[in-house]
C-alpha cells in the first residue's frame, strides 16, 4: 500500500474525483451484491465511504477500515456504518464475521508481496458462503506493458488483467461466481490526475503518454482531446466470489 503521507495529501482532493462518485459502479455493487437486512458488510480501503453509506440502508452495519486516518477524516457518517484505520494485511478479525466484504478500487493498491496474505485475511474472515466483491478497472490483455508503464510512473501499482483476478480468487480459496463488465465512459485524464497527489510534471508526463499512445490503445479505450482534456473510456469489472 502507498505510504500515509501519500494518502494526506490525496485526501485534500480526493472528492474532486469524477470516478469517486461514478453512480454506475456503486449501483453495479447493490444490485449484484445480494445484501440482506441482516447482512454484516467490510469495506476494505473505504476511503470517503461513499460506497459503504450507499450500501448502509441494506444491511445491518458496516465497518469501513481505511490506513488512511485523513482519508477517514472526510468519510461520510451515518448510524450503522463504522470506520476503523487499518493495514488490511494485518490481522483484526477472527475466522467467520462478515456475510459480504468488499474491495472497491483497492485490490491495485495492496503490495504484490501482501497480496495473497489480504486475499486469505478475507477469505477467514467471511462466513461460510460468505461473497468478496471486487471492483476493479483492469487492462486490456494485449496492451499490458502500454498501460504498465502509464500506471509504474503513476503510483508502481499493480496492474491486472481480468484473468489475474480470476486466478487471484481462485488461488486463495474463493469460489468465482460472477463477473460483471462496465465501462466509465467520458474518463478525464485531466481529473484524475489533478486529484492524485502528483508533481506537475509527472502529470504532463502521464497526460502525454494519453495523448501520444498506440492505435491500439487509442482503439480500446476511446482516447480522445477534446477542449484542452483526454477522454478514455475506461474497462472495469464488479467480480465475485464466495468462500467455499
Amino acid at each position: 500500500m502507498v505510504d500515509r503521507a501519500y494518502w494526506k495529501e490525496r485526501a485534500k482532493t480526493y472528492n474532486n474525483l469524477d470516478w469517486v462518485r461514478h453512480r454506475q459502479s456503486l449501483e453495479l455493487v447493490i444490485k449484484h451484491g445480494q445484501f440482506k437486512s441482516d447482512d454484516l458488510v467490510l469495506d476494505i480501503g473505504t476511503g470517503n465511504g461513499v460506497l459503504a453509506t450507499a450500501i448502509a440502508p441494506f444491511v445491518e452495519q458496516v465497518i469501513g477500515i481505511d490506513v488512511s486516518n485523513d482519508m477517514l477524516s472526510i468519510a461520510k457518517r451515518v448510524n450503522n456504518v463504522h470506520y476503523l484505520q487499518w493495514d488490511v494485511h494485518k490481522p483484526l478479525f477472527d475466522t467467520g464475521i462478515f456475510n459480504k466484504i468488499i474491495m472497491r478500487q483497492f485490490l491495485h493498491h495492496i503490495p504484490a508481496d501482501k497480496l495473497d496474505t489480504v486475499m486469505h485475511h478475507c477469505n477467514k474472515w467471511l462466513v461460510p458462503g460468505g461473497k468478496l466483491i471486487i471492483v476493479e478497472p483492469i487492462c486490456v490483455t494485449e496492451l499490458f506493458n502500454e498501460y504498465s508503464t502509464i500506471f509504474e510512473l503513476k503510483d508502481n501499482r499493480i496492474v491486472f488483467t481480468l484473468q489475474d483476478i480470476k486466478k487471484l480468487l481462485r488461488s486463495t480459496g474463493f469460489i468465482l461466481e460472477d463477473v460483471v463488465h462496465f465501462r466509465i465512459n467520458d474518463f478525464s485524464v485531466r481529473n484524475w490526475l489533478s486529484n492524485n497527489a502528483l508533481d506537475k510534471a509527472t502529470q504532463n508526463k502521464i497526460y502525454d503518454m494519453h495523448v501520444s499512445c498506440s492505435p491500439l490503445f487509442r482503439e480500446k479505450y476511446n482516447v480522445r482531446v477534446v477542449d484542452s482534456d483526454c477522454l478514455i473510456d475506461t474497462h472495469n469489472v464488479v467480480m465475485i466470489g464466495s468462500k467455499g
